[in-house]
């Protein structure tokens, strides 16, 4: 039987073997026959090739496509994602621009007032309107304070000067700071005596406290009662601060963290804010080492919390 291996070769390379089978018997191909089998496998390999090469084309052709679907997502999320940006830089500098103008607006008018009008004022109305000067001086200060301090967090420009700190004499400072302000709200403080101090920073934690109370306060009925707790467990302090406020909502929850988020209520309305102050807390808890969340019911008021280790191996400074 004649075999005949014909070698497929495409340029220098080898790309395989063409078998034919001609007869039963041993003959020997004549110079056309070579010829004409040399053609023949080398038409062959040019037609493997171009098929190898065509799959290759269409394999890459749809991963083409793939990343090519991809990226237009990519740039679609993108596109969104910038859109909400600047939607919600302009409704920063809108909000911004109204909390700068509001408490400006009413502290020049009391001061046109008062110059204009000083010898034709009552005591009683000159007290009054040297209350509102205060208020509204206080806010304005509040409303720079909070946009000077988000400013230094997201440039990470915030450094924690260590320190022991006492908790619940923050608590007290802030109580009577709060005191003209809490009115016919009771402001109660609930700490074990053995309660622990902590390596912390201490004006960035009266501040959150400070935060925390204020909203508490703003949001309790007259009469109720703003209470704030604290309890060591092993090697962290917690702290409470809880309101008899209307609540929060448990879809609301999360969001009150974000920044520039306010709920759209009824004291919100007559309190207008930037939505600031609990993102605030939260970095300054989280740059603590600490945590801070929300537990409330619609009705029954709220329970802030936050965590912080007590930090014993930090470096001690003057106390706080």
């Amino acid at each position: 039987m004649s075999i005949v291996l014909l070698p497929m070769r495409l340029k220098a390379r080898l790309v395989g073997f063409g078998v034919g089978v001609r007869n039963h018997r041993m003959v020997h191909l004549s110079d056309d026959e070579r010829l004409f089998f040399s053609m023949f496998a080398a038409q062959s390999s040019t037609a493997i090739e171009n098929a190898r090469l065509y799959e290759a084309l269409g394999q890459a052709n749809l991963t083409l496509e793939e990343k090519v679907h991809e990226r237009t997502h990519d740039l679609q999320e993108a596109n969104t994602r910038l859109r909400e940006l600047d939607q919600i830089k302009s409704n920063f500098i809108s909000m911004v621009s109204h909390e700068l103008r509001t408490p400006l607006t009413a502290i020049k008018g009391f001061i046109v007032t008062l110059f204009h009008y000083d010898k034709e004022i009552s005591e009683e109305k000159r007290h009054l309107y040297l209350g509102v000067l205060n208020e509204e001086t206080d806010r304005l200060t509040r409303l720079i304070t909070e946009l000077l301090d988000i400013s230094r967090i997201e440039s990470g420009r915030v450094d924690i000067q260590w320190s022991p700190v006492s908790v619940p004499t923050l608590v007290r400072r802030v109580f009577d700071t709060l005191a003209i302000k809490a009115d016919a709200v009771r402001l109660v403080q609930d700490f074990p005596a053995d309660f622990p101090d902590i390596a912390a920073d201490s004006d960035k934690i009266e501040q959150v406290l400070m935060n925390l109370i204020s909203n508490a306060l703003k949001y309790s009925p007259e009469g109720g009662l703003v209470r704030v707790s604290g309890f060591r467990q092993g090697d962290e302090i917690e702290i409470t601060v809880e309101d008899e406020g209307p609540g929060i909502p448990a879809s609301e929850q999360e969001k009150i963290f974000d920044k520039f988020y306010r709920q759209d209520n009824e004291t919100n309305r007559k309190n207008p804010g930037t939505g600031l102050g609990l993102p605030i807390c939260r970095t300054l808890i989280h740059l603590h080492g600490g945590k801070v969340w929300v537990r409330s019911e619609p009705g029954q008021g709220c329970h802030f919390i936050f965590r912080l280790p007590l930090n014993l191996d930090k470096s001690e400074g003057p106390r706080g």
